[in-house]
C-alpha cells in the first residue's frame, strides 16, 4: 500500500482495534495458524463490536472458528512482528515472481524457497500462510503447507504487481467503500427490512431464461416410473429417488436465481428424496410445475435482423449459470466476491453489501446481486465470465469438479479444456431416420447421461443398439438374435445389412480407385466390429441401471458414440448429393 492510503486506512482503525489485530497476530505466528476465536472473544469481549467491526471490514477473517488477521491490516500494525512478517512476505514474493519467469506455473516447492530466502521453513510457512488470503498470485498449493513436500504454484499475477504490497492494494480497491460507508456502521441497520414474503410473484425474464426454467419444470414434470417398480425393489427405488432429487435441485437453483424464493424454500424441503418419491411427483404434477408456469412472463424482445440474431446455443449459455452458482455459493462470502470479480464480475456496484454481525448483508443478498449481473451480461461476455468463473472455483477446490460436472451435464453442458461447451449427444439427422424403437433407447440414454445415471445410459444405449439388430434379424430371417453375443450380431447384422456393399457403391461413384476402397472397407469392417467389442465389455462390466457398479464416465460418452455409429450404420435413409 502506498503511504497516504496507509494512512487513510490506518485513521480508520482506532487503537483498540490495532492493539486487537497486534495480538491476534501474536496469536497466530506462536500457533502456526489461526488464534481460536470463541476463546479469544472471551477473553475481550468488552472489544466484540470492535472485532465485529474488523470483520466486516475484512482487516480479519473468521473461519472455522478461527481468527485470521489478512494480509491487507499488517502495514497498519507498528509491531517488530508485523514489519518481520511483512518483511518475510516481500522475500517470498520475490524468489516465487522470479520463478515464474523461469518454470511459470510449475509447482515449487515450500523448502525451495526456504533456500532462496535464506528463511527458516517455518517462517515461509507462515509468509504463505499468511500470503493465501489474496491468493490472486497463485494458481495452486498443497492443502497443509507444513508437509515436507509442501508447495506452490505462482500465477501471471505475480509479474503484474511490484511487490506483494502493491497487489494487496489493488485487492483492497475492489472492495472500497461506497460514499454510505463513511457515515458509519449503523447506515445498514438504520434501513428497514423488507416483511418477508409468502407468496412469490410473476417476473418478466428474457426469451431465453425463460425457456430454460419452463424446460427444467416440464422435464421434471415428465419423468415416469411405475409404482411396482418404485415399491418393489429398493435398488431402482434409490436410483429413482437420485435422478428426481436431482432434478428437483436444478430446479430450485433457477428458482434462486431469479428470485422466487418461496417456491425454492419448498423445493429444498423436498429433497432429498428417500423413499417419498411418489408423494413428491404428486406435488411437482399438482403444484411446483403450475405454479412456475404461472410465475413466468416472456419478456417481448425487439424484432432483430438474421444479421443480429445471436445463435441459440450462445443464448443458452444462461442455462448453466445455476450449476456454477451452486458451486459458487459454498464459498464465503468476501471469497465470493473476490471469485466473481476475477471472473469480471463488477464488484463496485455491490460495495454497499457487507458482512456484519446484525444488520449487514446476506450471502443470499450477494448471490442475487451476481444473477443480476448475469442476466444482464451480453452472451459473449456471459460465456467469458462463467469460464473464468469455473477456472476459479476449481482451482481453489479442486475437489468440486465432479459435483460441477454432473450439474453442468444436467442443464446440457461441460466443462472441457477451459471452455464450456454444450452436450448434443446424438446427432438429429440420425435420430430423425432412426426406428421408433432404437430412437427410445437412444433418447433415453442421453437423458440417463444428463440425469448422472451413468450405468442406465450404458444399458440404454446397448439396448439400441439390440433393437437395430433385432429388426435386421426379423427382417432377412437371420434366425435368433438372442443366442448370439452382442459383437456377433452387430457384425451378423451388418454384413447381411449389405452396409460395407452400399458403400462401396456410393464410394465408387464418388470416384474413389480400388486400391483405396478396398483398406477402408476392411478397416471400417474392424472398426465397427471392435466397437461392438467395446459396448459388449462395458454393458458387463459397468452397464447397471441399479447404480451399484464403478464407472468412468468418460466411457460412457465412447459407449454412447458407438450406438449412434452402429444405430446409424443399419438405418436406410436417402442420401443427398
Amino acid at each position: 500500500m502506498n503511504i497516504l492510503s496507509t494512512v487513510r486506512a490506518a485513521e480508520q482503525l482506532s487503537a483498540a482495534q490495532r492493539d486487537l489485530l497486534t495480538r491476534l497476530l501474536e496469536q497466530m505466528l506462536v500457533l502456526g495458524g489461526g488464534a481460536p476465536a470463541l476463546k479469544f472473544r472471551a477473553d475481550h469481549y468488552s472489544d466484540v463490536d470492535a472485532l465485529e467491526e474488523l470483520e466486516s471490514n475484512r482487516w480479519l477473517k473468521r473461519e472455522n472458528d478461527h481468527y485470521i488477521v489478512q494480509s491487507i491490516a499488517l502495514p497498519l500494525l507498528d509491531t517488530e512482528p508485523a514489519r518481520r512478517l511483512l518483511s518475510n512476505i516481500e522475500r517470498v514474493y520475490a524468489v516465487l515472481k522470479a520463478q515464474y519467469r523461469l518454470t511459470q506455473q510449475a509447482q515449487v516447492p515450500v523448502s525451495a524457497v526456504a533456500v532462496q530466502t535464506k528463511l527458516p521453513v517455518v517462517d515461509v510457512t507462515a509468509a504463505l500462510r499468511v500470503m493465501l488470503d489474496t491468493s490472486i498470485w497463485c494458481s495452486g498449493w498443497s492443502t497443509d503447507l507444513h508437509k515436507e513436500d509442501a508447495f506452490v504454484c505462482p500465477s501471471e499475477t505475480v509479474l503484474k504487481h511490484e511487490t506483494y504490497a502493491k497487489l494487496v492494494e489493488e485487492v483492497r480497491s475492489w472492495n472500497a467503500s461506497s460514499p454510505f460507508r463513511s457515515m458509519g456502521s449503523n447506515v445498514a441497520s438504520d434501513v428497514e427490512e423488507p416483511a418477508q414474503l409468502h407468496v412469490d410473484v410473476e417476473r418478466e425474464l428474457p426469451a431465453a431464461q425463460a425457456s430454460a426454467v419452463l424446460s427444467v419444470a416440464e422435464d421434471l414434470e415428465g419423468m415416469k416410473f411405475s409404482l411396482n417398480d418404485y415399491y418393489d425393489d429398493l435398488e431402482p427405488q434409490g436410483v429413482i429417488d437420485s435422478v428426481l432429487t436431482g432434478k428437483i435441485n436444478t430446479l430450485r437453483a433457477y428458482c434462486e436465481t431469479i428470485g422466487w424464493q418461496v417456491l425454492a424454500r419448498q423445493l429444498k424441503e423436498l429433497a432429498p428424496l428417500r423413499g417419498n418419491a411418489v408423494e413428491a411427483m404428486e406435488l411437482v404434477r399438482s403444484f411446483v410445475v403450475p405454479e412456475v408456469r404461472r410465475l413466468v412472463i416472456v419478456k417481448a424482445t425487439p424484432k432483430v435482423t438474421v444479421r443480429d440474431r445471436e445463435p441459440t446455443r450462445v443464448d443458452n449459455v444462461l442455462r448453466a449459470w445455476p450449476a456454477v452458482r451452486a458451486c459458487l455459493q459454498e464459498f464465503s462470502f468476501y471469497d465470493i466476491k473476490e471469485v466473481a470479480g476475477l471472473a469480471g464480475f463488477d464488484v463496485t456496484a455491490t460495495a454497499h453489501l457487507v458482512q456484519k454481525s446484525q444488520g449487514g448483508a446476506t450471502k443470499g443478498q450477494l448471490m442475487s446481486a451476481i444473477d443480476e449481473q448475469v442476466a444482464q451480461m451480453i452472451c459473449p461476455n456471459r460465456t467469458h465470465f462463467l469460464t473464468i468463473l469455473i477456472e476459479e472455483i476449481l482451482r481453489r477446490r479442486p475437489e468440486a469438479q465432479d459435483k460441477l460436472s454432473e450439474y453442468l451435464s444436467r442443464l446440457g453442458w461441460s466443462f472441457v479444456n477451459q471452455t464450456l461447451v454444450p452436450l448434443s449427444v446424438f446427432d438429429v439427422d440420425i435420430l430423425a431416420d432412426t426406428p421408433d424403437e432404437s430412437r427410445h433407447d437412444l433418447l433415453k440414454a442421453a437423458q440417463r447421461l444428463r440425469d448422472g445415471d451413468l450405468g442406465g445410459a450404458i444399458s440404454a444405449a446397448c439396448g439400441a443398439v439390440d433393437a437395430a439388430t433385432s429388426k435386421v434379424y426379423d427382417e432377412l430371417g437371420l434366425g435368433d438374435p438372442t443366442k448370439a453375443s452382442f459383437q456377433e450380431r452387430c457384425r451378423k447384422a451388418v454384413l447381411a445389412k449389405g452396409v460395407l456393399i452400399e458403400l462401396d457403391r456410393q464410394l465408387d461413384e464418388l470416384g474413389w480407385i480400388q486400391s483405396d476402397l478396398v483398406p477402408f472397407k476392411k478397416n471400417l469392417e474392424g472398426a465397427l466390429n471392435q466397437g461392438a467389442y467395446v459396448m459388449q465389455m462395458l454393458r458387463s462390466h459397468m452397464g447397471d441401471v441399479h447404480g451399484t457398479k464403478p464407472i468412468l464416465r468418460s466411457l460412457v460418452f465412447d459407449c454412447l458414440r458407438w450406438a449412434e455409429l452402429l444405430v446409424g450404420s443399419l438405418v436406410e435413409r436417402s442420401e443427398s448429393a
